[in-house]
Order: C-alpha cells, then structure tokens, then sequence
C-alpha cells in the first residue's frame, strides 16, 4: 500500500510549486526548446488511409515540417496528484507568461506493478541530493570518469597537431571520442554538469571534426579494399553526434551575425567552419555555404537570401544531373520530390527505372551500371539539399 504520510509529503503545496516551477526554469534547457530544429514528415490525410482496409488504394500524403526541441512527459502517481500539478502550472504561468507552455492532462487508470515493499520510489535524476548512496556512487565514478577522458585526450591529441598520424593512434582517438561521446550523453540530464565540461565548445567541435575526418577516411578505405570488416573493431558513434551538433538555423544566425559585422568579424568564420565540419548533416553542404558566405556583403536580409540561393543552386544542381545521365526530366524531377517528401531516396522499386533513358539513348551499356551511378548521384543532391530550404 501507498504510505499515507509519504504520499501527504508527495503532494504537499510547497513541493508541488518547486517542482512546477523547476520545471517552468528548465523546460528549455532539457527539451532543446529554441536551441535545435528537427524536419519530419506529416501524415496529412490520416483518416483517408485509416479507413483504406487494403492498404493500397489511397496514397499517403505528406509535408515536411519543422519543429524545436521536443516535447515531454511529466508522470505522477494519482488524479489527484495530477489536478495539483496542473492548477499549479496554470498559476505559475499566469505569473510568469514567459514561461508559459501549451500543457495537456492526461489521467490513466491503469494500476503500477507491486513493488516489493509496496511503495513507489518517488523520481527526481536533477536533484542529485537525493540519490541513494549506490546511485551517487555511480554518478560520482561517471564524473570521475568523465574528467580523465578529457584529460587523456587533451594530453594525448592535442590541438595544436594538425594530424593523428598512424592507424593505432586512430583507433585510441576513434575509441577515446566515442567513449567520451557516450560519458557526455549520460551525464548531460545532471544540471551539475551545465557549465562543468572541461572542455570549450569550439575545441570540442575541432575534435569532432577530426572524428568525421577520420569516419570519413575508413569509410573510404574500406569501399577501396572491399573489406567489409576492415573496420570491425571501430566503432564510430555518429548517432551520438546527430544528438548534439549544430543546424543550420544555428549557421544561418552565425553568418547573420557576420553579415552584420560588415564581414568583418573574422572569428565568426572561424566559428562557422568548426561547426560545420563537426556535423554528419552539414559536412556534405559545407561547399554550398561557404559559397553563400562568400557572397553576403551586398544582401539584405540573409535569411531570404539563403532560400533564393539554395532554390536557385538545387535548380542547377538537378538539371545539371538530368542532362549528363540524359535522365528523363519531368519523371527525374517527380522522383526527387518524393524523395523530399518521405525524407529518403528510394532505390528499390520501379519509380528509379521509370527516370532512366532507354536503352539505346547509351548505346546498349550495361543498365545496371548506369542505374547504380544515377543512384549515387541522386543521394548526394539530395544529402546536399536535404534539411535545408
């Protein structure tokens, strides 16, 4: 059963208002709200596909949308509970409209599994005072931990050499990297690590760009050899990277920001080089915005200056593929828009042979040969353009 007195503690007036208003403070900082921008595709005619039995007659219909940050879930242990916490937002809110967020109720009726002991652990991973004593040992050594990769790589790697000459001396970076990429990812949920990293921003991405580099030069010594496992024992940690790195919003207020400078704040450029050769996504436009950059110093506003330029550059982009493959321009142009659409070029399927010339217009070639070269070019428009616009 439920401790009476554990439970009046639980939804007592004063901790209900601390809680709500920790969360109001730092609801920002752990959702990424107004810090990262993320594109995803919605579903626009749900209840048309819903009620299509056969899954076949009615085609999905889709547009791509942006969104900051995530949302989030705050559970507790009653209705009642739950009422409390909502009245107190409200007030909180009302008090403090810069804070405010759209919040939703929701009641379960479900009942939790047993515990042991019959009562529920209350959970606070911020507050790290009330830990248990095993638990704050293990944050204690993830800290401790935490230092000493920093430490060796500092000590190690530093950034004055310009190189990590040797293939053992690669593998220690790639496994130190990852390593600390996987530290980082677990401790960021502790407000005590904000402000603790060790390690500037700046310096971090140098880093991360010598990963990507380094990610980039096995991938390709792998596909020369024809190795599969010639890296069976490198593991690169790129989705730990997705979860951190820049977008381009980001780059965009950056090269505002020169912009404003009359061009004339060089550090910036600095900035914006370091942030993009640290990114999976933003490495393979790095030559399409360096362009951009290059010339800003006649524009007004940069925002609206960067859509007409990646309009115009995918534009030539494009027609620049169809007419070296002598592809088949609407069907090609239909194809990458589809692409855009459902956030992937599909190369499985009849739409890819539908774009391809006949035959004959390539003098009788080898087709599979020619597919697989339109494929490869097609996916690096589309990595170049996607995320964007």
């Amino acid at each position: 059963m439920w401790d009476i007195d554990r439970e009046s503690a639980y939804m007592s007036p004063k901790r209900i208002a601390l809680v709500t208003e920790y969360i109001l403070n730092h609801f920002n900082q752990k959702t990424y709200r107004n810090e990262r921008t993320y594109s995803y595709n919605v579903l626009t005619n749900i209840s048309e596909v819903a009620a299509d039995k056969r899954r076949s007659q009615v085609q999905e219909i889709k547009r791509k949308q942006q969104i900051s940050g995530f949302n989030s879930i705050f559970a507790v242990s009653s209705v009642q509970a739950a009422k409390l916490y909502y009245v107190e937002f409200m007030k909180q809110m009302d008090e403090k409209p810069d804070k405010a967020l759209k919040i939703a109720l929701i009641y379960s009726y479900g009942a939790n599994e047993d515990d042991p002991d019959g009562i529920i652990d209350e959970e606070n991973p911020e507050d790290t005072s009330a830990l248990d004593s095993t638990s704050r040992v293990f944050l204690e050594k993830a800290i401790s931990d935490y230092v000493d990769l920093i430490d060796k790589l500092l000590t190690k790697f530093p950034l004055d050499e310009p190189q990590i000459i040797g293939e053992a001396a690669q593998k220690e970076f790639i496994s130190l990297i990852g390593a600390i990429l996987r530290m980082r990812n677990l401790l960021v949920s502790f407000d005590e690590f904000e402000g603790n990293e060790l390690i500037s921003e700046r310096d971090f991405q140098d880093y991360l760009g010598r990963y990507q580099d380094l990610h980039d030069e096995w991938k390709n010594r792998r596909e020369k050899t024809k190795l599969e496992n010639i890296d069976d024992d490198i593991v690169f940690e790129i989705e730990l990277i997705k979860q951190i790195e820049i977008n381009i919003d980001y780059i965009l207020l950056l090269v505002a920001k020169y912009h404003d400078s009359h061009c004339m704040d060089k550090e910036l450029l600095i900035t914006i080089k370091k942030a993009i050769e640290a990114s999976p996504e933003l490495r393979s436009k790095k030559d399409l915005i360096e362009n951009f950059i290059a010339g800003i110093n006649e524009v007004d506003d940069v925002m609206d200056e960067w859509h007409s330029y990646v309009a115009e550059e995918r534009e030539k982009a494009l027609q620049s593929i169809i007419e070296e493959e002598k592809l088949k321009s609407e069907e090609t142009r239909q194809f990458i828009e589809g692409a855009f659409r459902d956030g992937t070029v599909k190369t499985t399927g009849t739409d890819i042979d539908k774009i391809l010339p006949a035959v004959s217009r390539f003098g009788g070639g080898n087709r599979k040969e020619k597919k697989e070269t339109v494929i490869e070019k097609l996916k690096a428009f589309f990595e170049r353009f996607w995320n964007i616009g």
